[in-house]
Formats: C-alpha cells, structure tokens, sequence
C-alpha cells in the first residue's frame, strides 16, 4: 500500500511538473505569436475542433481574430495565413523562410521520412530534381499540352453524357487529373470508366481525408499513439492501397526500362537511383521513389481536381449573375 502511494505520488508531481512546464512553454511562445484561441495546457486547441476539424473552424477564428492566427496542435503552434495578400506575401516576399514545411508523425511514419511535405536537404534534392525531370517529361511543352488538350476533350464527353442534368463534377475532374499525372509518372492513361482508375481515386480521396481527420490530428499530437498496434494501417490504409498500386508500376517499370530512352518520371528516377549508387549514401533510392511517387499521386490528383471544381463554382456563379 504504501509503495503505490508513492508512486502516485510520483507521478502526481511529474504531471504538474510537465503541466506547469507546458504552460510556462506556450506563454512564452505566444508572446511571439499571432493571436488565436486560447490553447489548453498540453492539449493546445484540439477540443475547439471537436468532431469538425480544424479546417472547418478556420473560417471562424478568421473572422474572430484576422488574416492572420495561431493555432495548437498540441504543444506545438501553428501560424494560419488567410487571404491573397497575406498569402502572397509570405510565398513571395519571405519565400525562404516559407519554403519548408514541418514533418508531421503521421505522415513521417507512413512515407518512412521520405516526403515532400517536409524539410531539410533531401527534401531540396528532390525538389530540384522534380522540377527538372517535370521539364523533361513535357511539363511547359507541345508534348503535355496536346495530352492535356486530348483530356479536355474526353472530359467534355463525358460531361455530355449526363444529358445536361445537375451533377457534382468532382470524379470526372478526379479521372482528367488522374490520366494526366499517370501519363507523367508512369506514361499510362485509362478510360474513366477503367475500374483501376475509380479504385485509384476513391482511395485517394478517402486518404486526403484520413490525413485531415481528427483521429490523424490527435495522432500528431500524441505520437506515441502510432506505436499502438495497427492504429497506423487502419488509418492509412488507403494510402496502403496507393503504395501497392505504385509498387506494380515500378516492377514493370524495372523490368522495361531503357536507360538510352527514359519514358517517363519513373524512368528518369530509376536512372537517378542507378547514378547515385556510385556515390554511396544517397536519398534516392527505391524507398524514396515509392514514397514519393505515392505522394505525388495522393496530393495531385485530390487538391488538382478540387481546385478544378472550385474554379468551375465561380465561373457558375458569374454567369449566374449576368
């Protein structure tokens, strides 16, 4: 008895200690902060999103407290930047203080380190290495722009075939995006009725959506939860399924490549894997190439087509008003 009253007693002391600590922590660093809604001790604003999200809270704490807020995740603030202005600002006026981006647990768990939400200088090699290769696989050429001109057709088609009653364009403008980032990373494109193709988007939208929701935000908040066993593969097993689609590409990919003649993305990286084998220590390597191309896939197609959508939503809206 006495034992387990000095253990509870320990432990008591250690939680005010990290209590008091936590509060201490985020006052300071308020202090250098944007204002926003006020954070619990060690918990930071999780319970002002409750079963919403955070995203969906955004537009409230922007009217509440401006353009510009801080939330916590956690113990850990994050700055919010709201209009084009102030967005701009940042992007372009301060590009490289903002040119990185925090490695959430979640996500550094799924893409084992290697992704492009993130920072540090592998993360900059991949960069420079994605914007170069991009131009060699037609990105700013005739090559992509006539594919992109063929998609815009195949979409309009299948438009047409709703017979001009009210539908949510989202999945049509999910397999446009979709055949042209695969005719990029993989030189594949499939018609939209191909039931890969449908497979392929419902989970990457439902994986967009796990990496938002408020089972993944309390993960990052409390990454000791990912050790539990399969909390991680039943969060993500969306993005398991993505992995795997990945995985056959590449094997095939391995199997047919040319170096003389390199066909896509896929190509291009299996010849920068080969290259930097020479010089030992390098993050391009088959791991990385998974990881990135299943994150390429997953962002691309779910913000591209969402984009899309919202575009359309304004151009229906204008025309509404004349």
């Amino acid at each position: 008895m006495g034992t387990f009253l000095i253990l509870t007693l320990v432990l008591s002391v250690l939680f005010f200690v990290l209590l008091f600590t936590s509060i201490r922590r985020q006052q300071k660093r308020s202090q250098l902060l944007p204002r926003g809604p006020t954070p619990l001790p060690l918990l930071g604003n999780v319970t002002c999103f409750g079963s919403r999200g955070a995203m969906k809270c955004f537009p409230e704490f922007h009217r509440k407290y401006g353009k510009m807020f801080t939330v916590w995740l956690g113990t850990e603030p994050v700055v919010v930047l709201c209009g084009y202005d102030v967005v701009k600002d940042a992007l372009v006026n301060h590009a490289e203080q903002f040119s990185g981006r925090p490695m959430y647990p979640v996500m550094h768990e799924l893409t084992e380190g290697f992704s492009f939400i993130s920072e540090g200088e592998h993360w900059r090699l991949f960069r420079r290495f994605l914007m170069s290769t991009l131009r060699n696989v037609g990105m700013g050429k005739k090559i992509l722009e006539d594919r992109c001109l063929m998609e815009a057709e195949q979409l309009i088609e299948a438009m047409a075939e709703t017979g001009g009653k009210p539908f949510n364009p989202i999945h049509l403008l999910s397999c446009a995006v979709a055949n042209i980032i695969s005719f990029t990373l993989f030189g594949q494109y499939f018609d939209y009725k191909d039931k890969k193709l449908q497979v392929l988007i419902t989970n990457t939208r439902k994986n967009v959506i796990n990496l938002f929701s408020i089972k993944s935000q309390i993960c990052n908040i409390f990454p000791i939860l990912l050790k539990l066993p399969f909390v991680l593969e039943t969060m993500c097993k969306n993005s398991l399924y993505i992995q795997d689609y990945v995985k056959d590409q590449i094997s095939f990919h391995k199997e047919t490549l040319d170096t003389s003649n390199p066909r896509d993305f896929t190509d291009y990286f299996l010849l920068k894997i080969k290259e930097e084998k020479r010089a030992g220590d390098s993050p391009f390597c088959d791991t990385s190439l998974l990881m990135y191309i299943t994150g390429i896939l997953t962002a691309e197609i779910d913000t591209t087509s969402s984009t899309l959508k919202y575009c359309l939503s304004l151009i229906a809206q204008l025309h509404t008003f004349r």
